[in-house]
C-alpha cells in the first residue's frame, strides 16, 4: 500500500479512536434512539471487532459475545451461563455468584443483593425491603450499603462500587474466554432507568475498567434479538414484555423499513419475578404463624433473617414447581426440624395470591396501549422476555389481554436481552469501521477532493523521523497520483485496518 494511503488511514483511525474515547463520555440522552435497525447475526468472523454485551440484572447476570460459529453466551460461573447478582464481602477480595449462594448460611450478613433495585436513586426513592442482611442509608447526600467485610469489619460501600465487581467479573470471564482484553461493551437498563440511574451504571462500569459503554434499554435488545432470529413481518406492530426478577418493562414498536421505531415505552422498577415469591413468603410466614407458632416475621436478629431468606429460597422452588404441577408443598421441617408437616399450595392459591401483581401488569399494559390510541387488535406479536414469563399465570394473561395476536416465547428469557446487546455492539463497530473505510477508500481513489490532513497531537507515526516534524501530507498529494481500482484500495484497507 503507498504510504500516503497508509497516512491517510491511520490519521482516520485515530481520529475515531479519539472519537470514541469523547463519545465513552457522553450522557445517556446522547446515546440513546427512538429507532433502532435491525440487525443480522454476524456471517464472518472478526476477532478484531470483539463485540461484548452485558445484561446485569437484578437477580442474575448474563454476557454474551462474537465467535467463529455466530453470537455465544459465555458461561461466566463456571460452567453456568447466568451468574446470580450476589455479592460476598467476608474476604479481601469480594466474589460474586453461586459461590456466594453457596456460602450464605455462614456469610449472610457479608452478602449483597437486588444492588438493581439500589443503584443511582436517592435515599428517599429507596423500598428497604426487611429481608435484606446489609444496611441502605444516606451520608451528606450519597446513598452508602454497610455489610460485614474481611475479619468481621463493618464496611461502607457505594451502590456503583457493588455493581463494579458484577461488571467486572463478567469482563474478565470475558477476557479469558475471548483471550483478548475487554475495553468497550453494550450494558443494557430497564426502560424505566432515568437519566441519574443510568449515569450510575455508567460509572460501575467504569470503575470495573471499561472505558466505552454504550447504553441499550432491555427490551429493545431483546426485540433485536427476536428480530435477528425469528420472522416478523414489515409494518408489524410489536409488544415487547420483559419481565425480569425484579423489574417490568413494557415496549412497543413498529417495524418498518428494515427499523425497529420505539412507539412506546414504561414499566416498573418495583415489579419482578422477585415479587411473586415475596408473596408466597409472606403466605407462607403468615401459616407457620398461625398454625406452627413459629414467628419470622416480628425479628430482625441474624438467625431468622436467615431462615426467612432460606424461604424465599424455598418459596422460589415452589413458584417453579407451580408452572407444571397443579400443587406444590413446603416441608415445615426445612424451616424448624421439630415438625414433620406440609403445608400444600395450589396453583389456583397461588393465583389469587398474586391477583396484585397481576393487576399491575395488565395496567402497564393497557395503559402503553391507550397512550397510543391502539387497540388491543392492534398488537401483531408479543414477544415474552424475561424468567418471569416463564410462569403459567403470566403466559395465560398475556394471552387473555391479546387473544387475536401471536405470542413469541421461543428465544431462551435469561440470554435474550444479552444476545441483543451483543448485535448492537457488532453494529456500532461494523459501523465506525465501514464509515473509516469508505471515507478513506474514497479520499485515496479522489486525492484532488482531499484538503490537507491535520497531525493527530502526541502521536508519532512509524517510519517517519526523517521528515520534518511540520511537513503536510498534502505535499505527497501534490504527487502524480498512481491509478487505483477502488477493489484494490479497500482490500488493501482492510489489510492494514487488522494491522492496526
Amino acid at each position: 500500500m503507498e504510504k500516503r494511503i497508509q497516512k491517510l488511514l491511520l490519521s482516520k483511525v485515530l481520529k475515531l479512536a479519539l472519537k470514541k474515547q469523547t463519545n465513552a463520555l457522553t450522557t445517556f440522552s446522547n446515546q440513546l434512539s427512538n429507532s433502532y435497525p435491525k440487525i443480522k447475526p454476524p456471517i464472518n468472523y472478526d476477532p478484531t471487532l470483539n463485540p461484548v454485551g452485558m445484561d446485569v440484572g437484578t437477580t442474575r447476570c448474563c454476557v454474551a459475545v462474537n465467535r467463529n460459529d455466530g453470537i455465544n453466551v459465555v458461561a461466566i460461573d463456571n460452567i453456568d451461563r447466568p451468574l446470580p447478582s450476589y455479592i460476598g464481602y467476608e474476604e479481601k477480595i469480594p466474589k460474586c455468584g453461586k459461590i456466594v449462594c453457596s456460602r450464605i448460611k455462614h456469610h449472610f450478613k457479608s452478602t449483597v443483593f437486588d444492588i438493581k433495585r439500589i443503584i443511582g436513586k436517592s435515599f428517599g426513592s429507596i423500598v428497604i425491603d426487611p429481608n435484606w442482611p446489609f444496611k441502605v442509608f444516606e451520608e451528606n447526600g450519597i446513598v452508602k450499603i454497610a455489610t460485614i467485610g474481611c475479619e468481621n469489619i463493618e464496611i461502607f460501600l457505594s451502590p456503583e462500587e457493588i455493581t463494579a465487581v458484577l461488571i467486572k467479573h463478567m469482563k474478565k470471564e470475558v477476557e479469558n474466554f475471548q483471550g483478548q482484553l475487554v475495553f468497550e461493551a453494550v450494558i443494557t437498563v430497564p426502560a424505566e432507568f432515568n437519566q441519574t440511574q443510568i449515569n450510575a451504571t455508567i460509572e460501575a462500569a467504569k470503575l470495573a475498567g471499561l472505558e466505552t459503554i454504550n447504553i441499550l434499554p432491555e427490551p429493545i435488545a431483546a426485540c433485536l434479538t427476536y428480530a435477528s432470529q425469528q420472522q416478523i413481518h414489515e409494518n408489524s406492530t410489536v409488544l415487547l414484555f420483559d419481565l425480569g426478577g425484579g423489574t417490568l418493562d413494557v415496549c412497543i414498536v413498529k417495524i418498518e423499513h428494515e427499523n425497529l421505531h420505539i412507539l412506546k415505552s414504561c414499566g416498573d422498577q418495583y415489579l419482578g419475578g422477585r415479587d411473586f415469591d415475596t408473596i408466597l413468603m409472606n403466605h407462607f410466614l403468615a401459616v407457620l404463624k398461625e398454625g406452627y407458632q413459629i414467628d419470622l416475621i416480628n425479628d430482625s436478629d441474624n438467625a431468622k433473617l436467615l431462615k426467612r431468606y432460606k424461604l424465599m429460597l424455598l418459596c422460589q422452588e415452589i413458584k417453579h414447581d407451580l408452572q407444571t404441577a397443579e400443587s406444590a408443598w413446603l416441608d415445615v421441617s426445612d424451616i424448624d426440624p421439630n415438625f414433620d408437616k406440609q403445608i400444600i399450595i395450589k396453583r389456583d392459591d397461588f393465583e389469587k395470591l398474586s391477583a396484585g401483581l397481576l393487576l399491575r401488569i395488565k395496567f402497564k399494559i393497557l395503559e402503553s396501549i391507550n397512550s397510543l390510541n391502539l387497540g388491543l387488535n392492534d398488537i401483531d406479536f408479543v414477544l415474552q422476555v424475561g424468567g418471569g414469563c416463564r410462569m403459567l399465570v403470566i403466559k395465560e394473561l398475556l394471552k387473555s389481554v391479546f387473544p387475536n395476536s401471536q405470542h413469541r416465547c421461543t428465544i431462551d428469557p435469561d440470554w435474550a436481552v444479552a444476545y441483543g446487546a451483543t448485535l448492537y455492539s457488532y453494529y456500532l463497530k461494523t459501523k465506525a469501521v465501514n464509515e473509516v473505510m469508505e471515507e478513506v477508500v474514497h479520499e485515496a481513489a479522489h486525492p484532488q477532493d482531499l484538503e490537507p490532513v491535520q497531525t493527530i497531537p502526541h502521536v508519532e507515526e512509524p517510519n517517519t523521523q526523517s521528515e520534518p516534524p511540520s511537513a503536510p501530507i498534502q505535499e505527497e498529494l501534490d504527487e502524480k497520483p498512481r491509478l487505483h481500482t477502488k477493489d484494490k484500495i479497500k482490500r488493501e484497507v482492510i489489510r492494514f485496518v487488522k494491522k492496526v
